[in-house]
C-alpha cells in the first residue's frame, strides 16, 4: 500500500502543472538555494546563506527533507512534494508497530490499514506542508516512549530524545501534542506505585529522562538560540490573530466539518465503546490498554480548541486516531468471530472482511477525496483547463527579476512595492534579501504583518508593481478573498489611486501568474522625477 501511494502521487505529480503557492514556494525556493549552495560552496558559507535567506518562523526539516532527495531526483518543486510522501510511509510503519504495541498485531495492521483512507490524506502526502512530517514525529514518539517503558530502556530511550528533537524542528507546537501524553504515563505511573515517586523515578529512569534531554538539546538548539526574536515576534502575531479572528477561512472550516463527518464518528464511536467495555462491563482487560492513547487524543483536541489555533492542527493527530478506529474494528470481528464459533477461521474471517471493508473504502474515499480538494481551490484538480502550465512559474519570476534589476540599473530603483496578492510578491523579495534593492510585498503578508506599517508614504517608492487583477472592477472582488486584510489593502489601493499621475507605465509584462492560478498582466510605474 506505501509503495501504491508512492507510485500514486509520483503519477499525480506528473499530470499536475500547478506550481507551489505561498508558504509552500517559499520553503521551496529556500531549499533550492540551500541545495545550490551545498554544490557550490564550503559548507560554512552555506549555514551563513541559510541563516541570510531563511526568513521562516517555523523550523526548517520541511526544507532539509526535501534537500536529502534533491541528489536522487533534482531539484523541482516535484522532488519537494514528494519528500513528504516519506513521511507517510513513517506513519503507515509508526502506526503498525504502535497498535501492535498497545494490544496486537491484528490492531497494528488495521490501525496501519485504515490510514490510506483518512480523507484527505493523499493530497496531504504530495503536499508540501509540514502537517505529514509533524504526524510521522508524533507516532514514532510515542512509539518510542510506550517501548523505553517509560525511560527505563536507554535505547528507545535514546531514540525517543531523537524523534522528539526531530519534531520540535519541524513545528514549535510539536510538544503540544507529546507532552499530555507524558503527563498521562507519569499519572498512570504514580497509580500503580500507589505514589511512591521513588519507585517511579529511579536512578536509572532520571539518567535516562537526562540522557533524552540532552540530545533534545543538542538537535534544536543552535536553530532555536539563533532564532529566538523571531520565534517570539511570530508567536506573539498568531496568538493576536487566532484571538481575533473566530472563522480563518471558509477552506478551514470545509476541511474540519468533512474529516469530523466521515473520519471522526467512528473514533468518537470507539471511545464511547472502550470507556463503557472497560468502566461498566468491565469485559477485557486488555482495553485498558487503550486508555492513555483515548485520554491523549482528547487531551490534544481541547488544548488545541482552547488555544488561539485554527482546526487545521487537529490534522497531524488524525493518523494517530486510526489505532482507536483499528482497535474498534479488531474488537468487532471478534465479536462475530465468537457469535460463529469459527474460531478456528480467524485468519480467514479477517481476510474476507478487510476485502470488503477495502473495496466500500476505495470508492467512499475516492468519492470525498475529491471533495476534500475540491474545498482547497476549483482548479486543483483540473488538468485540462489549459489555465497556465504553472510549473513553468519561474521563467516568468526570472523575468520579474530581470526587469527590476535593469530598472535598478539604469533608472538607479532602490524602493519598490509589489501589490500582488499571490506567492510572486514572496518570492521576488526572497530574490533581493542580499541585494541592494529595498522590496515590500504587503499583499503576500500574513496578518498584522509589519510590512502594512510600511506603507506610510507611497510616493516614497521608486517602482510600484500593479496588475490587471488590481484594477478597479476587480479590486472588490480581490478583496472579498482576504475579508482579514480588507481594511489595509483598501487603504493602499486609495493612497495608489491618489499618488498614480506623479509615476509612468515604464513596462508591461503579459500572462504572468498572479492570484488563484490565473494569468495577468503585470505594470511596471516608475517614478516620475527620478534621477536616471
Amino acid at each position: 500500500m506505501s509503495i501504491f501511494i508512492i507510485i500514486n502521487n509520483c503519477n499525480i505529480l506528473k499530470k499536475d502543472n500547478r506550481s507551489l503557492q505561498e508558504d509552500s514556494f517559499g520553503y521551496f525556493f529556500i531549499s533550492k538555494h540551500m541545495y545550490k549552495s551545498l554544490q557550490e560552496e564550503p559548507f560554512t558559507q552555506t549555514i551563513k546563506n541559510f541563516n541570510d535567506i531563511y526568513f521562516k518562523s517555523d523550523p526548517p526539516m520541511i526544507v532539509f527533507q526535501a534537500i536529502l532527495l534533491y541528489p536522487l531526483f533534482g531539484a523541482t518543486q516535484d522532488t519537494a512534494l514528494l519528500s513528504i510522501s516519506f513521511s507517510f510511509i513513517l506513519i503507515v510503519f509508526g502506526l503498525y508497530f504502535l497498535g501492535e504495541k498497545i494490544i496486537n498485531v491484528y490492531v497494528g495492521f488495521f490501525s496501519a490499514f485504515f490510514v490510506f483512507f483518512i480523507p484527505g490524506i493523499r493530497y496531504f502526502s504530495r503536499n508540501f506542508n509540514s502537517a505529514i512530517i509533524l504526524s510521522s514525529f508524533i507516532i514514532l514518539s510515542a512509539l518510542f516512549l510506550l517501548h523505553s517503558k517509560f525511560f527505563k530502556k536507554r535505547n528507545f530511550s535514546i531514540l525517543f530524545g531523537i524523534s522528539f528533537a526531530l519534531g520540535m524542528m519541524t513545528k514549535i507546537t510539536f510538544f503540544i501534542y507529546i507532552t499530555p501524553l507524558i503527563v498521562i504515563l507519569i499519572l498512570q505511573k504514580l497509580i500503580d506505585k500507589k505514589f511512591n515517586i521513588k519507585n517511579v523515578f529511579n536512578n536509572k529512569r532520571i539518567k535516562n529522562i537526562f540522557l533524552s534531554l540532552i540530545i533534545i538539546f543538542l538537535i534544536i538548539s543552535p536553530w532555536y538560540f539563533s532564532n529566538i526574536n523571531k520565534i517570539t515576534t511570530s508567536s506573539k502575531v498568531v496568538f493576536q490573530v487566532g484571538k481575533n479572528i473566530q472563522k480563518i477561512t471558509d477552506v478551514d472550516y470545509s476541511i474540519y466539518y468533512i474529516l469530523l463527518r466521515i473520519f471522526l464518528i467512528p473514533t468518537i464511536i470507539g471511545i464511547i465503546y472502550f470507556f463503557i467495555t472497560e468502566n461498566i462491563f468491565k469485559i477485557k482487560k486488555q482495553n485498558k490498554k487503550y486508555t492513555p492513547i483515548i485520554i491523549w487524543i482528547i487531551s490534544c483536541i481541547l488544548i488545541l480548541k482552547i488555544l488561539p489555533s485554527n482546526n487545521r492542527y487537529i490534522v497531524p493527530l488524525l493518523p494517530l486516531m486510526c489505532i482507536i478506529i483499528g482497535g474498534l474494528y479488531f474488537e468487532i470481528i471478534e465479536k462475530i468471530i465468537y457469535i460463529i464459533k469459527k474460531e478456528k477461521n480467524k485468519s480467514i474471517i479477517f481476510i474476507i472482511f478487510t476485502f470488503v471493508l477495502l473495496t466500500f473504502l476505495l470508492k467512499y474515499t475516492d468519492k470525498n477525496d475529491s471533495k476534500f480538494v475540491n474545498t482547497l481551490g476549483n482548479n486543483y484538480y483540473n488538468y485540462e483547463t489549459g489555465i497556465i502550465n504553472s510549473k513553468k512559474f519561474e521563467i516568468n519570476h526570472k523575468n520579474i527579476h530581470d526587469t527590476i534589476q535593469n530598472l535598478h540599473d539604469e533608472k538607479n530603483i532602490t524602493n519598490v512595492l509589489m501589490m500582488q496578492f499571490s506567492h510572486l510578491g514572496e518570492v521576488i523579495k526572497l530574490s533581493y534579501r542580499e541585494g541592494d534593492i529595498i522590496f515590500h510585498s504587503p499583499f503576500s503578508c500574513e496578518p498584522m504583518c509589519n510590512e502594512y506599517n510600511l506603507i506610510k508614504n507611497i510616493d516614497e517608492y521608486d517602482l510600484i508593481i500593479d496588475s490587471d487583477i488590481n484594477f478597479p472592477e476587480n479590486k472588490q472582488n480581490m478583496i472579498s478573498n482576504f475579508p482579514i486584510k480588507e481594511e489595509k489593502i483598501k487603504n493602499i489601493f486609495t493612497r495608489w489611486q491618489e499618488n498614480k499621475e506623479k509615476y509612468e507605465l515604464i513596462k508591461k509584462l503579459e500572462n504572468v501568474p498572479l492570484y488563484n492560478f490565473q494569468n495577468g498582466t503585470l505594470y511596471f510605474y516608475i517614478k516620475k522625477n527620478i534621477n536616471s
